[in-house]
């Protein structure tokens, strides 16, 4: 049987434009003393290497950086004392109506000592909030399920990480909550003035994920 295995994540909004990455690297140290960061799923993020070494983290993490534009600034960090690199990518799936293109990106990672493997995806959704941009929450949720079904590979522990722009109520989150179990969700969570994250959710894998479901579209080939 599969090793059990916990992980702890954290998603962050840090909104770059305005803070500069701000009081990010005291959160990140403050929130991981007893049990450190397996992965970070950062949103407006234009230098994730800054923010490791303000924590003094650059020896332990590594970080990837998407940009399309100033408007895309996806960035994940990872632990590289416990985790490996498999892959990584990127992909459109949404229009916000004002700011242009919106990305998911995502990383392949394997346990160094298990040899588990996690597949995960970090999203800023688009804007007007709840409306799943210029597509609809539709489209949106649909393109999220399809890079999450054709970059993972069955028996991945999915993780779906994001400042989805939508709340609870939303097309984009029940399409989602079709597939996956949502299990953390919050509104402009202040700490030390830094948001962490403005309508973040965190979603986890369900075993139906693979197996299709009723009026959602399914993996590529079903």
């Amino acid at each position: 049987g599969k090793a059990k295995l916990g992980v702890k994540i954290l998603t962050y909004n840090l909104e770059w434009w305005r803070t500069g990455g701000g009081a990010a690297p005291f959160v990140m140290e403050s929130s991981s003393k007893k049990i450190p960061y397996d992965v970070l799923g950062f949103q407006e993020c234009e230098n994730p290497w800054q923010l490791l070494w303000q924590a003094k983290w650059q020896n332990d993490y590594q970080a990837i950086h998407v940009a399309h534009g100033r408007a895309v600034q996806l960035c994940i960090a990872y632990r590289n004392t416990t985790w490996k690199l498999l892959n990584s990518g990127d992909a459109w799936v949404s229009q916000d109506q004002k700011y242009g293109s919106r990305y998911v990106m995502w990383v392949r990672l394997q346990h160094i000592k298990t040899r588990e493997i996690m597949f995960f995806a970090n999203h800023q959704g688009p804007l007007p909030l709840n409306s799943g941009g210029i597509h609809g929450s539709p489209s949106t949720g649909s393109a999220l399920l399809g890079q999450v079904a054709h970059n993972s590979q069955p028996g991945d522990a999915i993780i779906l990480v994001g400042d989805f722009n939508a709340d609870g109520g939303s097309v984009t989150i029940r399409q989602l909550e079709c597939r996956l179990s949502h299990v953390a969700w919050g509104e402009f969570f202040s700490t030390c003035a830094a948001t962490v994250s403005a309508i973040a959710a965190v979603f986890f894998i369900m075993p139906q994920f693979f197996q299709g479901c009723p009026g959602r579209p399914g993996r590529p080939g079903d």
